[in-house]
């Protein structure tokens, strides 16, 4: 899968400070997600973290909490106002 980063449900999980069932929640209502080699549903690092912030912006009355955990983890307030990767964690928790 090239140089790209990807997460299984547990990873992503974790990476965000849900639960796998939140994860799989999120493809449910259509977030894309592929296959690895071995078969396993995984999520681009790009995807989950366009998803997560996308799920920020569109539900105002967490989103306070969400930032704080989002700065928990390493991102920063301005990374949840636009999908693409430039305000992404400089040094990302080692999963």
């Amino acid at each position: 899968m090239g140089g790209r980063k990807y997460y299984t449900y547990a990873a992503a999980a974790k990476r965000l400070g849900y639960s796998a069932g939140t994860i799989k929640k999120w493809r449910r209502e259509g977030m894309p997600t592929v296959r690895d080699a071995k078969g396993r549903v995984v999520i681009e690092h790009s995807v989950l973290l366009a998803e997560y912030r996308r799920r920020l912006a569109a539900d105002p009355v967490r989103s306070t909490a969400a930032r704080k955990r989002a700065e928990q983890f390493g991102f920063t307030p301005a990374s949840t106002s636009s999908p693409g990767l430039d305000n992404a964690p400089r040094n990302p928790p080692k999963l």
